[in-house]
Order: structure tokens, then sequence, then C-alpha cells
């Protein structure tokens, strides 16, 4: 036996049983599949929704590689205003030249070496490569918030953090 769905239409099912004819459904109801038809109208929407979202994210991640962007250094407090490019002939270690876009990667400019930053705390000898946001210090949490929230959180200055080069 095939199931009806509502949005469809259907709104009565036969069964043929030694030549009879019997009605195997409750009396139509157009509540139901208008209701349905809603239900898969307001879904459709929800997906195109998202499509278009990822579909944005994915543009926004494509033009960091060609749009200026601020870089934190995560050691020394370092910023700099400046493209993905420049910031990799520099020495930076940055997304999208180095590392993922809101995954933990070092943060650190060409002078500084990434002993000292977040990365490495997490990842440690004997550690569980586990983020305990409790654990963090005022400036490691700041890092973390940032790096959870790339790339859009590099596209507008930060207060109060280092000194401007770019």
């Amino acid at each position: 036996m095939e199931f009806p769905n509502p949005a469809e239409g259907i709104d009565e099912i036969y069964v043929v049983t030694d030549g009879t004819v019997t009605l195997r459904m409750e009396p139509p109801r157009p509540e139901i599949r208008d209701e349905a038809q809603a239900d898969l109208a307001r879904e459709a929407e929800r997906i195109q929704a998202e499509d278009e979202a990822k579909r944005k994210r994915k543009e926004l991640i494509e033009s960091m590689n060609t749009r200026p962007f601020w870089h934190y250094c995560e050691v020394c407090g370092r910023k700099e205003f400046t493209t993905a490019g420049d910031a990799y002939d520099s020495g930076w270690d940055y997304p999208p030249q180095i590392g993922h876009f809101g995954l933990l990667s070092p943060r650190t400019c060409g002078n500084c070496s990434i002993v000292d930053t977040l990365f490495m705390k997490i990842n440690a000898p004997g550690r569980v490569p586990i983020v305990v946001q409790s654990e963090l210090t005022p400036a490691e949490l700041i890092t973390w918030r940032r790096i959870k929230a790339e790339p859009e959180s590099l596209l507008v200055e930060e207060a109060g953090q280092g000194d401007e080069k770019g």
C-alpha cells in the first residue's frame, strides 16, 4: 500500500478486496494538505536561506585571499591591516596562507615564535587538545573568541590590540 503525501493533494485512498471498493481513509480534510504545503514551503525557504548563507560565506573566505584584513599577533600584540599575501611575505602565520579560518592554529607576526601561542598551550604534551575557556588568560580568551569568529572578526579592528602597523 502506498501512503499519501497530503502536500500532493491526495485526500482519499480506496482498497479493493474481492471486488468490493472500500474507503480506507478519513474523509478529506483540506486543512491537513494546506498545513503540509505550508510546512514544505517553509522548509524550502529555510534550505534556500542556508544555501545562500553558505554561498556568501564561501565568497567571503575566497575574498580573504585578496582583500586586506586585520592580522593580530597573539604573542607581541602587533596588529597590521594587510592582505594575506603581503602578510605571508612579511612572515605572518595566518590564514588563509597558513591554517584555516576558525580553526585553532598560531596567529603570529614574522618576528614572534609560535612557542608562546594558544595553539601550543592547548597542544602541550600530556594535555588533551581541548580549549577550556575557564583556563584561558584574558588575552588568550580574546584570541580564542577572535579565531572562532573568523574571518568576520578580522574585518573590524579590535580596540586595545597592540600598535597599528598598517
